[in-house]
C-alpha cells in the first residue's frame, strides 16, 4: 500500500536552561531516530507509558514544535512533500491536509465564542470560502458528527465531553484533510461514550479515506482500532507491526510487560506477570545502548553498549532487541 505518511530520523529535543542568563545546559532527547510508515487509509497506533514522548512524536509530524528528520507527506493531489522543509507558507497549506484532535477538547475549545464562530474560523484560516458556504460546511459538519446544525449557536460549556469532542473532530475535518492524528481522543470520556466516538472515527475513515495516527497508552482501545502499532519507551521505537501480530507474539519484553499489564475481564482467570526490575531511567540521562536495558532480565552486554538494529520477523513485524523473545 502506498504510504500517506513517512517518517525517517526524526529526533525531538527539549533545552535544559539555568543559571541567571538562562544558558543551555543539556538537552532532553524526546524522540529519538524514529521511523515508520503509515500506509493511506489506515490507522497506526502509537503506545508507550506515560512520558516516552508519544505525543512529541506526533506534534513533530504536524511541525508544533520543533524536530529533524524527514516528514514525506502525500498530498491528496498525488504529490510528496517533506513537512520538515516547508516555510510558513507552504505550512499553512499543508494544514488543510493534516489536522489534529487533542486529548481535552474543553482547554481546545475557545470559551468565549460560539461553537458556529469556532469552526468558521478554523475553515476560514484555511480554506478560501465565503461566508455563506463556510456557514453551510459548518452546519454539516456538525450534523456528520452527530450534532445538530443549531449546535453552532452554542458555547462549549453547554455540552457534555463526548459531545465537545465531537465537536473538535469537526473542527478538524472542517477543512477535508486526509491525515488526523488523534492525541488521546478517548482517555478522558466515559466507556459507553467512548465506544461511540471510536465507532464515529472508524465510520468516518471509511466514509472520507482518512488515514489516522492514534496515540494512546489504552491497549484496548488500540486494538480495536489500529492496524498497525508501534511500541514507544523512552523516545525510541522498540517494536512495530501488525496490531493482531504483536498482540499474538510479542518480540521485545517491553511489550511483553505491556501486554500483561492489561486487565483480565474475568477474575477467575490468572496468569502469571514477568515483573519489571528497577525503575525507568530519567529522560534526562537515557543509557547507552539499549533504553530498557536497565529493566530487562535479557540484558547483557551487547544490550548496554549499543541500541539493537531492526530484525525483520516477517509480515511486517519489526523489533529492535538483541534478544527477542520466542
Amino acid at each position: 500500500m502506498t504510504p500517506r505518511l513517512s517518517v525517517e530520523g526524526l529526533q525531538v529535543r527539549y533545552p535544559l536552561r539555568g543559571g541567571v542568563l538562562r544558558r543551555v545546559r543539556g538537552w532532553v532527547r524526546a524522540v529519538d531516530d524514529a521511523a515508520f510508515e503509515i500506509p493511506a487509509g489506515t490507522t497506526f497506533g502509537l503506545v508507550g507509558e506515560s512520558g516516552c514522548g508519544k505525543s512529541s512524536l506526533a506534534r513533530a509530524i504536524l511541525r508544533l514544535q520543533p524536530a529533524s528528520g524527514r516528514i514525506r507527506f502525500l498530498t491528496a493531489g498525488g504529490d510528496t512533500v517533506d513537512i520538515a522543509t516547508l516555510e510558513p507558507r507552504g505550512l499553512r497549506r499543508m494544514r488543510r491536509e493534516m489536522q489534529i484532535v487533542f486529548q481535552d477538547s474543553q482547554s481546545a475549545l475557545n470559551p468565549r465564542l460560539s461553537i458556529g464562530r469556532i469552526l468558521d474560523e478554523s475553515l476560514r484560516a484555511l480554506v478560501d470560502l465565503p461566508a455563506p458556504e463556510r456557514k453551510a460546511r459548518a452546519a454539516s459538519a456538525l450534523e456528520e458528527v452527530g450534532l445538530a446544525a443549531d449546535a453552532g449557536r452554542r458555547y462549549a460549556h453547554e455540552f457534555s465531553g463526548g459531545q465537545r469532542q465531537r465537536i473538535a473532530i469537526a473542527r478538524a475535518l472542517i477543512s477535508r484533510p486526509s491525515f488526523v492524528v488523534l492525541d488521546e481522543p478517548v482517555s478522558a470520556l466515559d466507556v459507553s461514550v467512548r465506544a461511540q466516538i471510536l465507532n464515529l472515527l472508524l465510520a468516518l475513515q471509511r466514509d472520507r479515506g482518512l488515514t489516522y495516527l492514534f496515540v494512546s497508552h489504552d491497549l484496548s482501545v488500540v486494538r480495536y482500532l489500529c492496524d498497525r502499532l508501534a511500541v514507544m519507551y523512552l523516545g525510541r521505537l522498540v517494536e512495530a507491526g501488525p496490531t493482531s501480530g504483536i498482540f499474538a507474539r510479542p518480540l521485545h519484553p517491553y511489550t511483553e510487560q505491556l501486554l500483561a499489564a492489561v486487565p483480565q475481564p474475568d477474575p477467575r482467570r490468572r496468569r502469571e506477570r514477568p515483573r519489571l526490575q528497577g525503575d525507568p531511567p530519567s529522560p534526562l540521562e537515557t543509557p547507552t545502548g539499549c533504553p530498557f536495558h536497565t529493566r530487562c532480565p535479557h540484558a547483557d552486554a551487547a544490550c548496554r553498549e549499543r541500541f539493537p538494529p531492526a530484525r525483520d520477523a516477517g509480515g511486517g513485524h519489526v523489533v529492535h532487541c538483541h534478544h527477542p523473545l520466542g
